[in-house]
C-alpha cells in the first residue's frame, strides 16, 4: 500500500511541475519535454506562418511551435528553431 500511495504523490508532484513550467511568463525558456504533454506540435508551414502573423514580430524566428487551443483560441503558444522537437531541445513561451 506505500508503494502505491509513493507512486501517486509522485505522480501528482510531476503534474504540478508541469503545470508550473506551462504557466512560466511568456519569453521564458524550457525543455520540450517539460510543456509537449497536452500541447499540439504544429511544424506545416502554412500552420506555421499562420501562427507567425498571429503572434507577430516575436514568432519569427521559430520554426515550429507547441499550442494549446481552448475556447478555439490559442491558450498558449511555445515556439522551437528547428521541425523536430527533441525533448532536450529549447522552447520559449510566445504567447
Amino acid at each position: 500500500m506505500t508503494r502505491h500511495i509513493a507512486m501517486i504523490d509522485v505522480e501528482v508532484g510531476t503534474l504540478i511541475r508541469e503545470d508550473a513550467m506551462r504557466n512560466r511568463p511568456i519569453g521564458t525558456m524550457t525543455a520540450v519535454a517539460a510543456i509537449s504533454q497536452g500541447l499540439q506540435f504544429v511544424s506545416d508551414s502554412q500552420d506555421v506562418q499562420a501562427i507567425r502573423e498571429l503572434i507577430g514580430e516575436s514568432a519569427s524566428g521559430y520554426d515550429a511551435f507547441f499550442v494549446g487551443v481552448a475556447d478555439g483560441d490559442y491558450s498558449e503558444v511555445w515556439g522551437i528553431c528547428g521541425i523536430v522537437p527533441y525533448n532536450t531541445k529549447l522552447t520559449t513561451r510566445l504567447a
